[in-house]
C-alpha cells in the first residue's frame, strides 16, 4: 500500500506494506492490480507482468536478488501516483473484497 508523507522539502515517498498472509489471506498483488487497471494506473501489461511474478513466487519461492528487482520493479510502477486515488483504489477494493473473506 502507498503512504503519502507530507514534507514539501523532501520528494514524495511511498512505504509498502506485506498484507499476504497477515492482514489478507490473499495476495495482495492480485488483489489490488485489477482495480489498480481498472483506475487506470496499470496496463495491461502490468497487470499479466505481476500475475506471472506471483505465479513465480508461489511455485518456486525467491531470493534476495529476485525480491530486490521485484521492489524496484514496484518502484518504478508507482512512481507518480496520485496518492487520494490510491488512497480511494485501496479503501474500496478493502471493502468490497477482502471485507467478505
Amino acid at each position: 500500500m502507498l503512504s503519502d508523507v507530507e514534507n514539501h522539502s523532501l520528494p514524495r515517498t511511498a512505504a509498502f506494506f506485506d498484507l499476504d498472509k497477515t492482514v489478507i489471506a490473499k495476495s495482495s498483488t492480485l488483489t489490488f492490480s485489477k482495480s489498480f487497471y481498472q483506475g487506470g494506473l496499470i496496463n495491461r501489461r502490468a497487470v499479466l507482468r505481476t500475475a506471472y511474478i506471483q505465479f513465480v513466487f508461489l511455485v518456486g519461492g525467491a531470493d534476495h536478488d529476485q525480491m530486490e528487482r521485484m521492489r524496484q520493479y514496484l518502484s518504478e510502477l508507482c512512481r507518480g501516483w496520485n496518492v487520494r486515488q490510491v488512497r480511494e483504489i485501496v479503501a474500496e477494493t478493502l471493502h468490497e473484497l477482502i471485507d467478505p473473506i
